[in-house]
């Protein structure tokens, strides 16, 4: 067969080469794992490699080469680059190119077996030995440059690590996977999402104290672990109303000056560092100057982790912090201790946090002040009533258990009655008459409702948290 008949061979293939992609594609899904967990846009780039590869490698046999050109290999370099950047591993890579390189050459043969003769056989088995040898070591220095440079900044590539979990870029189970593993690092997951900035604060006002200062070091208990004081739930220090929150002194660090804040403060509280260009300013209520990388690593300095490293970033002005459920009360106790805000949400697996990122985000853009308590930490149940009335990504049944939480349980449903029958009646003694008990009983019943959900019902923002919830309850 000359060279006329193989571009009419190689025409014939390219106008099935959709088909035969998909073919090539699938073989390589169910003989390599690693791909089995690529999402669906991951897959759709795998299809378009292996179509453009498909579509050179018959070039190249109808003109009589015998391996890839320069700028083939200087284009699977960058593939290579890519794949290290997504965390993807080398072997699973080389390996899914050499699968796919051998389906190829059975569906080339079995679609023109009987135009094919020796020669053209032997051209295209030399074409794709010598193509193969050259895809996987093209792959692999791209892939070897791309880690050495993350190698070489290894903070910038978990911050991208991050910003790619809050943008759901390459956030499935291996890629994350595939991605901690080339930097090292065992991220919490199930994580909390923190997003914090500065909050503006009116001039010679004095900054809040640090929970704990002159009493003792460890953190304080967190919200919802038991009947202590809690965010508006009555005198005393208490913490924001979501989980995590810090309900009490022990957790702030001493004094001193600290890194990314100004040294003007004895306690070493100062002004956090303004960010420069390209971080954004923070445009919701109350909002302060633009927090920079050296700010928000300022505070997870001021973290001692207990369990998987921590992961830090910042976005839109504001600072974000993916730490373990172990250590979120530390986070909000240090907010709590400075002039910042912040909304720190429930813990969730990591291939969620693109939609935590846009509830904890949306909820510091549209929280009015009194949302935040006198710790300034919106927590899971604030976010949700806060997207619910500004038509963000929550639905009404994820707002009823973020803030009514064990209150839906059958031995709790007299809690949630006699809250319903409170808010209706507008006072106590009116609601225990409706209830039919006595006005000691019901507050007792409305302590219980604080203790278990973290929400004051005497108090604005817990109350209208609280009562929204109820409101679109079953």
């Amino acid at each position: 067969m000359g060279r006329e008949e193989r571009a009419l061979v190689g025409a014939e293939l390219a106008r099935d080469r959709a088909a035969l992609v998909d073919r090539i594609v699938a073989e390589v899904y169910e003989r390599v794992p690693a791909y089995q967990a690529l999402h669906e846009s991951q897959l759709t780039e795998v299809r378009a490699i292996a179509g453009w590869l498909v579509t050179r490698s018959l070039e190249l046999w109808v003109g009589g080469a015998t391996g890839l050109a320069p700028e083939d290999v200087e284009r699977l370099r960058g593939v290579g680059r890519a794949r290290a950047a997504d965390g993807r591993s080398i072997d699973a890579v080389v390996r899914a190119h050499r699968v796919g390189s051998a389906a190829a050459v059975r569906l080339v043969a079995r679609a023109s077996a009987d135009r094919l003769d020796a020669a053209d056989v032997f051209a295209l088995s030399e074409l794709w030995l010598t193509a193969i040898d050259q895809i996987s070591e093209s792959l692999s220095v791209g892939h070897t440059e791309a880690a050495r440079m993350l190698d070489t900044d290894v903070e910038r590539a978990r911050r991208t690590f991050l910003d790619d979990l809050l943008i759901g870029r390459q956030s499935s189970r291996g890629a994350v996977r595939d991605r901690a593993r080339i930097l090292g690092i065992t991220p919490p997951d199930p994580a909390v999402l923190v997003v914090a900035e500065p909050a503006a604060e009116p001039s010679g006002a004095e900054h809040r104290p640090v929970p704990g200062s002159g009493a003792g070091s460890g953190p304080g208990p967190r919200a919802g672990s038991g009947p202590g004081p809690r965010a508006g739930s009555g005198p005393g220090p208490g913490a924001g109303s979501g989980p995590g929150a810090a309900a009490g002194p022990g957790s702030g660090p001493g004094p001193g000056a600290v890194a990314g804040y100004g040294s003007g403060s004895a306690t070493g509280l100062g002004t956090p560092t303004v960010s420069g260009s390209g971080h954004g300013t923070p445009t919701g209520p109350g909002a302060g100057p633009a927090v920079s990388v050296p700010g928000a690593m300022a505070l997870l300095d001021l973290i001692d982790p207990t369990g998987a490293d921590p992961l830090l970033t910042t976005r839109a002005g504001r600072a974000v912090l993916l730490v373990d459920p172990a250590d979120a009360a530390q986070v909000t106790a240090v907010l709590g201790g400075r002039p910042w805000r912040g909304c720190a949400l429930a813990p969730r697996a990591l291939t969620g946090m693109s939609a935590a990122y846009r509830l904890a985000d949306g909820a510091l853009e549209t929280a009015p002040a009194h949302a935040f308590g006198e710790w300034g930490v919106l927590g899971e149940a604030d976010a949700c009533v806060l997207a619910l009335l500004n038509g963000g990504p929550v639905t009404p049944d994820a707002v009823r258990r973020a803030a009514l939480g064990p209150l839906l349980s059958d031995g709790n449903a007299h809690l949630l009655e006699t809250l319903r029958t409170y808010f209706r009646a507008g006072a106590a003694t009116t609601a225990a008459d409706a209830l039919h008990v006595h006005p000691q009983t019901l507050r007792y019943r409305l302590r219980q409702v604080r203790e278990l959900t973290g929400h004051d019902p005497h108090r604005p923002w817990p109350r209208f948290v609280l009562e929204t919830a109820c409101a679109i309850a079953p």
